[in-house]
């Protein structure tokens, strides 16, 4: 008699900046049921900071999970000292100058080694999610702009329960698939996936 085989548990840790994100992932969490495929997350139970807080706990984690992904914005650029700690796990001696942080995983970071990062462009997350939505951005693009735009197509400011239920009514696996060219879309959705 042999043995069935056990399937190989996926470990992921997310470290994040807010609660829109964390509403986000959750809907994606119950639309792609990652569980059923052995894989188990955990997002940060810490929200908030900046980039460089961020990065610096899914730097911390790197070593404890599979796979590890840190989700923030450009409003604050990394710090140099977080850069060289990054260019440090990822094995890469250094990182050109003024490279832009939403450019460093795209160039540097191919092989997907943790931590993977996912920098919400344009603005912050409430930007990504106007254009996943693909409606326009304000025409002064700026954290606050972005905010009270992304309120006018849920069709209100922040809660939680209002957001999961606007994703729930308008975003589908199949829509979410369909855009293959969104390379931070596609990055998030690995949290998901084997």
């Amino acid at each position: 008699m042999t043995k069935k085989k056990r399937k190989q548990k996926t470990t992921v840790f997310v470290s994040l900046e807010g609660k829109r994100e964390k509403v986000f992932l959750n809907f994606l969490e119950q639309l792609y049921k990652p569980n059923e495929n052995n894989i188990h997350i955990n997002f940060s139970d810490v929200t908030g900071g900046h980039s460089n807080s961020i990065l610096a706990r899914a730097i911390k984690s790197s070593s404890n999970y599979d796979r590890v992904y840190a989700i923030f914005d450009e409003i604050k650029p990394l710090s140099d000292e977080i850069k060289y700690s990054l260019a440090k796990v990822w094995h890469t001696e250094s990182f050109s100058p003024n490279i832009k942080d939403k450019n460093l995983q795209q160039e540097y970071n191919y092989a997907n080694r943790n931590p993977i990062i996912i920098v919400s462009n344009p603005c912050s997350i409430d930007g990504f999610l106007i254009t996943l939505f693909n409606k326009n951005l304000p025409k002064e693009v700026n954290e606050k702009n972005c905010k009270n735009s992304f309120a006018g197509i849920v069709g209100s400011k922040f809660n939680e329960e209002t957001e999961l239920n606007f994703y729930k009514t308008n975003l589908t696996k199949e829509i979410l698939e369909n855009q293959k060219s969104n390379f931070t879309l596609q990055l998030i959705l690995s949290v998901f996936k084997k």
